[in-house]
C-alpha cells in the first residue's frame, strides 16, 4: 500500500502526502481531534451560562419573595401575584383585593413567604375587601350593605348591626371561596395585596364578581 507525509493543520483537516510511512492512501481526510474538542468546548461553555442565568433568576425570585412579591400557585400551573400588606396606615381600604387564608392565620414570616412562593396558601383566596377592621355592617333599602350608615356599593346580606372588630367584611372573588359570597376575615389572615392572576401564560387584573358595583 502506498505511504505519505502527514500535513497536520490545527483546528481543521490533516491531509495524507505521499512519502510519509501511514496506512492511509495519499490526499485521504481525517477529522482533526482539535477540531471536535473546541465544538465541546462551547457546548460546555454555552451549559455553563445556562445553568448560572437559571440560578441568578431563582436567586432574584426568592430576594423578591422574601421581602417584596411573590407568584403563589393556584394549582393547574395557575398563580396569583401578590405583593406583601403595605397597605396605606396598615388597613387595606375597601376596595382592595386582598389575598387571604380562609384556613386560619396567615404565616407572613421569612420562612412562610418563602413557602407561598413555591408551595401555595392553605385556603388561599382572593377577595375584595368591603369594609372594617372595625364599625357596624347593615342591610341597606337598596339591597348594598352599609359600614357605619354609609353605602359600600357592594350589594349583600348581613346581620343587621353586626359588628366588626380586628377583621374586615370582603366578598369573594376567586379560587378558596364562593365567587360573589361575604366572608369576615381576621386582620392576620390576610396574606397581601393581589395584583394579577397568571392563568394559562396570560396575566390580567382582578376584577370584581358581578354582585360588585
Amino acid at each position: 500500500m502506498a505511504t505519505g507525509r502527514l500535513k497536520i493543520k490545527r483546528g481543521g483537516v490533516v491531509h495524507v502526502e505521499p512519502g510519509a510511512g501511514t496506512l492511509r492512501a495519499p490526499g485521504e481526510e481525517v477529522v482533526d481531534i482539535g477540531e471536535r474538542g473546541g465544538l465541546l468546548k462551547v457546548v460546555r461553555t454555552l451549559v455553563t451560562l445556562l445553568v448560572a442565568t437559571v440560578l441568578v433568576i431563582i436567586a432574584v425570585y426568592v430576594a423578591l419573595a422574601a421581602t417584596l412579591m411573590r407568584a403563589v400557585p393556584e394549582g393547574g400551573g395557575n398563580f396569583t401575584w401578590i405583593k406583601n400588606a403595605t397597605f396605606v396606615g396598615g388597613i387595606p381600604s375597601p376596595g382592595t383585593y386582598a389575598y387571604v387564608s380562609t384556613k386560619g392565620v396567615a404565616d407572613n414570616g421569612l420562612m412562610g413567604k418563602l413557602h407561598q412562593a413555591f408551595i401555595g396558601v392553605d385556603g388561599g383566596a382572593v377577595m375584595v375587601i368591603i369594609a372594617g377592621p372595625a364599625g357596624t355592617v347593615d342591610n341597606g333599602s337598596n339591597g348594598n350593605i352599609l359600614w357605619n350608615g354609609k353605602d359600600t356599593g357592594f350589594a349583600g346580606n348581613v346581620n343587621q348591626g353586626s359588628a366588626l372588630t380586628n377583621e374586615y367584611l370582603a366578598i369573594c372573588i376567586d379560587q378558596e371561596c364562593k365567587p360573589g359570597g361575604i366572608y369576615r376575615v381576621p386582620i392576620d389572615a390576610i396574606v397581601g395585596e393581589a395584583q394579577y392572576h397568571i392563568e394559562s401564560r396570560t396575566i390580567s387584573p382582578y376584577s370584581l364578581p358581578s354582585t360588585g358595583k
